[in-house]
């Protein structure tokens, strides 16, 4: 069934007052968008969104979670974990860039973490060869990298403009 949450999330979307029918629309996939992220939705539907303190078995389950993984070109971040009789385990990701949610199975996830770590030590080796006079910055993160209070689950934020006031995202 439907998660009690992705109700509530979906009834207050449909009561909101809307100006058009655009903005109804947009009112409604933002509801769509925040439910596939939303950790208590998450939880609800069988989710593990607290990384774990170790390794749980070959590829490591929810220890993953906060791990940064590239995925079809693009950068992402692993926010949850669940085992699935039917497909076995299962991550889902979110894409940095647009906040769209997506799963991985074993194999894409492995593909996808050594995408992301060739791609940190391809930065590593061109900043290595770099000039001490050469101008420009690049960014590169530890191939451990963890958002600060990860372990208790997926970071909400409140944005600070008007327009989107009592909305979390993801931090």
């Amino acid at each position: 069934g439907t998660p009690p949450m992705a109700k509530k999330i979906m009834a207050y979307c449909l009561q909101r007052h809307a100006e058009t029918a655009d903005q109804r629309l947009q009112f409604i996939l933002d509801g769509i968008r925040r439910i596939s992220y939303d950790p208590v939705v998450l939880n609800q539907d069988g989710w593990t969104t607290k990384k774990s303190e170790s390794a749980q078995g070959a590829l490591g389950g929810a220890f993953l979670i906060g791990r940064r993984i590239i995925w079809q070109r693009y950068e992402a971040l692993v926010i949850a974990f669940v085992r699935d009789e039917e497909f076995g385990c299962l991550w889902k990701a979110v894409w940095v860039e647009d906040l769209d949610t997506f799963d991985l199975e074993a194999d894409e996830l492995k593909d996808a973490m050594k995408k992301w770590d060739n791609k940190q030590a391809k930065l590593k080796r061109n900043q290595g060869s770099r000039s001490s006079g050469s101008s420009g910055s690049t960014r590169i993160f530890n191939k451990l990298f963890s958002v600060d209070g990860i372990e208790n689950g997926i970071i909400l934020a409140a944005p600070s403009n008007k327009a989107s006031q009592g909305v979390m995202w993801p931090a």
